[in-house]
């Protein structure tokens, strides 16, 4: 068993062997060449701006984490480190001058639904996390830049599903940085999740439930972020109300799914976002919305399990080191046609954790035993209910 100390120097060690490929490729214009990408995918053109904002949205509270003065040296070089590679990669992706500029809208005229509008959304969320370190500090015309490419993808209508959760973030974002959003494109996507309320803690993915883990990738941690991010503009408390109960509720459903081995029930579509299944998890840990039967000690062993599961995978990562499809390695035929290689790094947001402070009782309380071990070793345990 590692000390507390060695596991935070673990989560930072894997976070290194995930992001490192596609940020400092990113940071030195050189993404677009060394990004593998098959000639088969469908989604081609829209990969540099997955792998890019999906990277960010997961490292982003670390990167704006005001590091302790008992943090280590080799921490704080790191994160320094990444702060400037960060930054580049931002700059890079939305200077249309540039050899990575990437995709926001493919005609620039209106649009139906497209990608470029889900993957500025996970980059829009990862400006939220770390509004200094991403855009205060870039370059006046980078933050221009940055603003005009969001633009774009304004353009595109989204579809009635967690698609209206895009949209929707990357208002947040605007109204975050600008003073200025379309607070009905919030709303309207606040309301309706609200209507898709399921019970017990789940949401439909539009008016029907699906057993997959979108509740995760996507609805639950955008709900949160998006409902106290615009809360002055929108006024509207029940829906917060609701959607902070149901994602406390949600995490212990995602927690109990949690194995001793660090496996999750392979199960839905986009399984090979691999811990991004577990983004709801790491996110209530971030922000402090754990229920109360969860215990940080506990959901720190739960989320390091399952990402040495991960790391331990045969084939994970190809020989230039970028990660491959797959849930255990390499596994192709689990990925959808949506999904290439950037979409693979929404398994980044496990390490949300990292952007609470070495001494936060996620890092410093004793492991305690999930709920699994718990259950199953004959341990005390209090009965599950529903919300």
């Amino acid at each position: 068993m590692c000390l507390r100390g060695e596991i935070r120097s673990e989560w930072l060690e894997a976070m290194h062997k995930i992001a490192f490929p596609i940020l400092s490729a990113a940071a030195d214009n050189r993404l677009h060449s060394v990004l593998p990408l098959s000639k088969a995918e469908k989604r081609r053109g829209v990969a540099y701006l997955e792998a890019a904002g999906r990277t960010l949205i997961g490292i982003a509270p670390w990167l704006e984490l005001s590091l302790p003065r008992r943090a280590s040296k080799e921490e704080r070089t790191l994160q320094e480190q990444y702060r400037l590679l960060a930054r580049k990669t931002l700059i890079n992706i939305c200077d249309p001058s540039a050899a990575d500029y990437c995709v926001w809208n493919k005609t620039g005229v209106f649009l139906s639904p497209d990608q470029p509008m889900v993957d500025a959304a996970f980059l829009a969320s990862a400006l939220l996390k770390a509004p200094t370190q991403l855009f205060e500090l870039l370059p006046e015309q980078a933050r221009s830049n940055l603003l005009s490419a969001f633009g774009q993808t304004r353009l595109m209508r989204p579809v009635r599903n967690n698609w209206l959760l895009f949209a929707a973030m990357i208002e947040a974002m605007r109204y975050r940085f600008t003073g200025i959003g379309d607070g009905m494109r919030i709303e309207y996507a606040l309301s309706k999740h609200y209507e898709w309320y399921k019970g017990d803690g789940a949401y439909g993915d539009g008016e029907l439930f699906h057993w997959d883990y979108y509740n995760s990738f996507v609805i639950q941690p955008m709900l949160e972020e998006i409902s106290r991010v615009a809360q002055p503009m929108i006024g509207e408390s029940r829906y917060r109300e609701q959607f902070v109960k149901s994602l406390a509720r949600y995490c212990e459903v995602l927690e109990r799914m949690i194995a001793p081995d660090g496996t999750y029930p392979c199960m839905g579509r986009s399984i090979a976002y691999r811990t991004g299944a577990l983004h709801a998890l790491a996110h209530a840990a971030l922000t402090g919305q754990l229920p109360s039967t969860l215990p940080p000690g506990q959901v720190r062993r739960a989320l390091s399990l399952a990402l040495r599961r991960m790391l331990a995978s045969p084939e994970l990562f190809d020989t230039a080191g970028f990660l491959q499809k797959g849930l255990s390695g390499c596994q192709p035929k689990l990925a959808e046609s949506y999904i290439n290689t950037g979409s693979l790094y929404l398994c980044s947001t496990i390490f949300l954790p990292l952007g609470l402070s070495p001494t936060s009782p996620f890092w410093t309380e004793a492991e305690q035993p999930i709920t699994w071990e718990k259950a199953w070793s004959g341990a005390p345990l209090m009965r599950d209910h529903a919300l």
